[in-house]
């Protein structure tokens, strides 16, 4: 049995913050181009300045929201979603157990696990859920039981090493 418990340090965090800001970045371009082609080509097809000043006006009102999702919004989103990561996570006898600050635990397999990111410090773990995107961060510094030897040999055909200086990129 290998057990982590604890709460994670910002270090550990930064490659889950920056998956997350693709994730909005991605949400944004789609919104702004559903409002930007359009007018587009209305404005193409119909040579009149009215599409021009929709597009426009749209095309602002598109940028300022993503300005505020980005730098404002995006920030408290992403402390909200922190805060339910599991403070303890243990493997044992091909079953994953994760467990959070509300006292819910969920349990999943070996077989759902995707693949694991050595960052050096801690493991960002990616599962393979269906209709779901589920991932989570084993800190090295706050295992409780067994050992960091033990977790490697147990996940060494999914294990793949990071650059320590490119975390979160």
């Amino acid at each position: 049995m290998v057990e982590f418990k604890g709460e994670l340090n910002l270090k550990s965090y930064k490659p889950i913050i920056h998956r997350l800001n693709k994730e909005l970045q991605i949400i944004i371009i789609v919104v702004y181009l559903i409002i930007a082609v359009p007018c587009f080509l209305l404005y193409c097809l119909t040579d009149f300045g009215f599409a021009l000043i929709a597009g426009a006006i749209s095309l602002t009102v598109i940028a300022l929201t993503s300005f505020i999702l980005l730098f404002f919004a995006g920030e408290k989103f992403h402390r909200e979603t922190l805060k339910m990561f599991p403070k303890y996570i243990a493997f044992e006898n091909g079953i994953i157990e994760l467990g959070y600050n509300s006292q819910k635990h969920r349990e999943f397999y070996y077989e759902n696990i995707k693949g694991i990111a050595d960052y050096g410090e801690f493991y960002y773990v990616f599962l393979k859920i269906p209709n779901r995107n589920q991932s989570f961060v084993c800190q090295k510094g706050l295992i409780t039981e067994g050992t960091i030897e033990e977790f490697e040999e147990t996940f060494s055909d999914v294990i793949v090493r990071k650059n320590k200086d490119r975390i979160g990129k």
